[in-house]
């Protein structure tokens, strides 16, 4: 593979992952569902958790967060940094990258607190529509979730 084709792939999966967040956080969790294959994973060791296939992802992400009005539910925000991506084929790349997720405490204060991070072990997949992220693996370094899901 040329290097300008893998410095490509690494950008595209890399961009995908800084979306992914920015979807989250601004827009809908629900919509980041979007960029996942049909048969994507999803699982934490730490949340004894195991979601298989885009439907399974969405149907979950429903049940934590409703319609996905980011208005409705809160403030918060991931920090995503550290990427790292290694391509293995014209349509395959692992990655990994370090996540901090902030959260509005409730307090009249209005301050934001570090209520999780970790590590993102991702694969990605070329697909018809772009690159999309075929597994996730959530690694919980530190903290936990908040009392109640972000609303």
């Amino acid at each position: 593979m040329e290097l300008l084709q893998r410095m490509a792939i690494e950008r595209e999966c890399e961009r995908l992952v800084i979306h992914m967040g920015h979807v989250g956080d601004l827009e809908s969790p629900l919509a980041v569902i979007d960029y996942y294959t049909e048969e994507a994973v999803w699982e934490s060791p730490q949340l004894n958790t195991r979601r298989e296939g885009k439907e399974s992802n969405r149907r979950f992400a429903q049940k934590l967060y409703g319609e996905g009005d980011v208005n409705a539910r809160g403030a918060h925000r991931h920090f995503i940094s550290n990427i790292q991506i290694d391509v293995t084929s014209e349509d395959s790349a692992n990655g990994l990258a370090y996540w901090i997720f902030y959260h509005d405490n409730g307090g009249p204060d209005g301050l934001k607190e570090i209520a999780m991070m970790g590590e993102y072990r991702d694969r990605f997949q070329k697909t018809e529509d772009g690159w999309r992220l075929a597994h996730r693996i959530v690694e919980i370094a530190a903290g936990g979730l908040p009392q109640s899901p972000p609303r």
